[in-house]
């Protein structure tokens, strides 16, 4: 018998008349986004989306019987990994349209209001906009999206060394051991010299000026920071942190 603490609505489980049945109860549509990219040696390409996945059955875990949680959007914004086999990515437009149409279909079931848990930070500029049209569009819904390791920002900023918290590195690796350790290939962790980088001030030189660099042009194996000093604590004190915020979020987001 399953334990209420494990009960849970995931959609891409459940037919449609449990779907129906749930939605009697169900507020919120829970939708995670993840990419398809390189993470270097050692995590698997569905890095991102294993992450984004993982991370909202355990949300919706939380939240049942309010929330139900939608098939993962397992394709983003992946441009800057081209350079490395096997990436796969949208366009702006690809990802926004398929968002929209994900929103319009969970519209015709009743539901009013989504939240979009993401994955990957290459995905953040489209779903920023794709909240201000869906605003200006359908005012009547309610859409927010979070990258959740931002909730986590304060434990990142305890255990980051310098040049850590960028792709693949101690951070990211700490995670996935925690919420989805079949990603992570543990024999090729390594170390992975960063290239240098001609433009001041550029987004990998910690400064305000943005420019869109591909990884190959900043990283030979696509790694930024040192995976070696990656643990489960430190993935596990990440997630629940980014759980325990955005359950609160949720919460608020449900009552207002």
């Amino acid at each position: 018998m399953t334990k209420e603490r494990d009960k849970a609505y995931i959609m891409s489980g459940m037919t449609w008349d449990e779907v129906e049945r749930a939605l009697e109860k169900v507020e919120v549509a829970l939708i995670p986004v993840g990419s398809h990219e390189q993470h270097s040696l050692h995590l698997t390409q569905n890095c991102d989306t294993a992450r984004a996945e993982n991370f909202t059955k355990l949300l919706a875990k939380r939240l049942y019987p309010k929330v139900i949680m939608t098939p993962v959007i397992n394709f983003g914004l992946s441009e800057h990994h081209l350079s490395f086999p096997g990436t796969i990515s949208l366009s702006p437009e690809t990802l926004k349209s398929l968002a929209k149409d994900i929103i319009f279909s969970l519209k015709q079931h009743g539901l009013r209001k989504f939240v979009f848990v993401n994955g990957h930070g290459g995905n953040d500029s489209v779903l920023n906009v794709l909240l201000s049209e869906l605003k200006r569009e359908q005012p009547e819904l309610e859409v927010a999206y979070v990258s959740y390791n931002d909730l986590a920002q304060e434990v990142v900023d305890e255990y980051k060394g310098e040049g850590e918290a960028v792709h693949a590195c101690m951070i990211e690796t700490s995670e996935i051991m925690y919420l989805a350790p079949e990603v992570l290939k543990k024999d090729k962790t390594h170390y992975d010299q960063r290239k240098d980088i001609p433009y001041r001030y550029s987004k990998y030189n910690k400064g305000p000026i943005k420019r869109t660099l591909d990884f190959a042009e900043v990283t030979e194996k696509g790694a930024l920071g040192d995976p070696r000093k990656a643990n489960i604590e430190i993935g596990e004190e990440m997630v629940e942190t980014a759980l325990n915020k955005l359950a609160d979020f949720i919460n608020d987001f449900l009552a207002n």
